[in-house]
């Protein structure tokens, strides 16, 4: 599992550090992510330049300006929204 790197009042995931400082360099403003800790798949959360928050893998808008991520029974960090649809898509590629 990850540890932090602490960078003043942020921290974030070691292995994210690259992808964090390609999408602030893409213009992204890159508010939160999370590395999956090998239980999820990783997520970035940005504010786009029209003021929407969104996940940058996924594109799923996320609609609260704060608190993205909800802790599992485990202590592991996900977002609801990205978690439920890639269920969605999961279940749906099954039943094809």
């Amino acid at each position: 599992m990850c540890h932090w790197i602490k960078s003043g009042n942020q921290r974030i995931d070691p292995c994210m550090k690259d992808a964090v400082d390609w999408a602030n360099s893409e213009g992204h403003t890159v508010l939160a992510c999370c590395c999956g800790h090998d239980k999820y798949e990783y997520t970035i959360v940005s504010r786009e330049p029209d003021g929407s928050i969104m996940e940058l893998d996924t594109f799923i808008r996320i609609p609260r300006k704060k608190r993205f991520y909800a802790k599992d029974c485990e202590g592991h960090f996900y977002i609801p929204e990205v978690e439920m649809a890639r269920y969605q898509l999961h279940k749906a590629c099954l039943i094809k």
